[in-house]
Parts: C-alpha cells; sequence; structure tokens
C-alpha cells in the first residue's frame, strides 16, 4: 500500500537504528516522505510544533538539548498534548518504555529490526493512526447526521 502523503519524522540519537538503508527501503515500499534527525534542537522544535508531521516517532534518552525538554519523554508530551502528531516512541532499553506514560499512541518495541521489520512496523504505526483518524471523522459525522435529522423533526412538525 502507498502511504506517500503521510509525513513522517524519526528522531534518534542512535545512527544504526532507522539507518539511511532502512529509510531507502521505506521509501520503495510506500513512505517516501521520512525525515530524519539526531537531536532536536529549537529550530527543529519550533518548526515541529508549528507544522507537525503526521507521524513521529521518537527515542526517549539523548534526543533533545535540555533546555527543550528534559528526555523524548518530554517532547512526546509536548507533541501529544499541542499537535495532531500521532505520536511514537521508542528505546533500545526497553525498561524505560513504561504504559503508565501515556502521552503517546504508539511504542516501537523492538529496536533491532531490519528494514522489512521496520516497514511492518511503519505499516503498523499507519494502520493505527488512519484508524484513528477515521473514528474521529464518523463521530463528527454522526453528530452532523443526528442534529440534521433532529432539525428536519422539529421543522417538518
Amino acid at each position: 500500500m502507498k502511504w506517500g502523503r503521510l509525513k513522517i519524522c524519526i528522531i534518534d540519537d542512535e545512527k544504526t537504528y532507522f539507518n539511511p538503508q532502512m529509510l531507502e527501503m521505506a521509501a520503495v515500499a510506500g513512505f517516501p516522505k521520512i525525515e530524519r534527525h539526531y537531536l532536536v534542537d529549537e529550530i527543529l522544535f519550533k518548526r515541529l510544533q508549528e507544522y507537525p508531521p503526521d507521524i513521529i516517532i521518537l527515542d526517549i534518552k539523548k534526543i533533545t538539548k535540555p533546555n527543550i525538554a528534559k528526555d523524548g519523554f518530554g517532547v512526546a508530551s509536548i507533541m501529544y498534548k499541542n499537535t495532531n502528531a500521532y505520536v511514537t516512541i521508542t528505546s533500545a532499553q526497553q525498561f524505560y518504555l513504561r504504559e503508565f506514560h501515556k502521552e503517546f499512541d504508539y511504542i516501537v518495541q523492538e529496536r533491532n529490526l531490519t528494514g522489512v521489520d521496520f516497514i511492518e512496523e511503519l505499516n503498523k504505526i499507519t494502520e493505527d493512526y488512519l484508524n484513528r483518524k477515521i473514528k474521529i471523522y464518523k463521530k463528527v459525522f454522526l453528530r452532523i447526521g443526528f442534529y440534521l435529522i433532529k432539525k428536519s423533526t422539529i421543522l417538518s412538525s
């Protein structure tokens, strides 16, 4: 499936994770708009908030300057609360990924991904992202439908 219109941003300090070969494979598989960064500085942070990606994948350690946030959880929290970005977190140390920290949408559990694994994980992330978006629109259309039925009932009375 082609996901070409989705804008994805990955921020991870480790160059071996989400490496250029994996990103190239993802582009061939239908994910051509993946930005890759190693550190969130002031300029990137401002841009992420003003023009948020559809999906952001954040490592939770060593990706941000202290004046922006304490760690990746801090960046995730800000993005989750202040943008419509679908926030994904990941870490090489699995014990840092705790479910009680709920200011994210998805956890990439496995960091030792092959290119194929990475594409499968991107498919899972985008499927969940789109399912959540569809639910929002369904609720809006349902409310509009009820409003129109109510209004037509009142007008016909």
